[in-house]
């Protein structure tokens, strides 16, 4: 069953990094489960920390992803085509995924921006 929040992964992506990617989303899934139930203030608190980690952990992986991908796919060479790691002004480019609404992609810090 897909979940609204499943982001498929690009073509030549890693099986282990693949892997890696879902048990991510699954632990942020599972992050996201304890934070709704949470009642006691220090279970909140100690949610929201979760969250946030899995979150971050989550998306890194993402991005990892997306930039192996393109690698693999020579990117760099060609149109840049969507789905593909595309940089610039210190900012990555890491593509469109079904559902987000935002057409082009997410711009996010690039890893080694100053």
């Amino acid at each position: 069953m897909a979940s609204a929040f499943a982001v498929p992964l690009p073509p030549h992506v890693p099986a282990d990094l693949a892997r890696l990617v879902e048990r991510a989303r699954a632990d942020w899934l599972a992050a996201r489960n304890a934070f709704e139930f949470a009642t006691e203030p220090e279970l909140v608190d100690s949610a929201i920390f979760a969250l946030q980690a899995a979150e971050r952990r989550y998306v890194y992986l993402l991005k990892l992803a997306a930039r192996m991908a393109a690698e693999a796919a020579g990117a760099g060479q060609g149109d840049g085509g969507e789905g593909r790691l595309r940089q610039g002004r210190g900012q990555v480019n890491v593509g469109h995924h079904a559902g987000c609404g935002q057409p082009g992609g997410h711009q996010v810090p690039h890893p080694h921006a100053g």
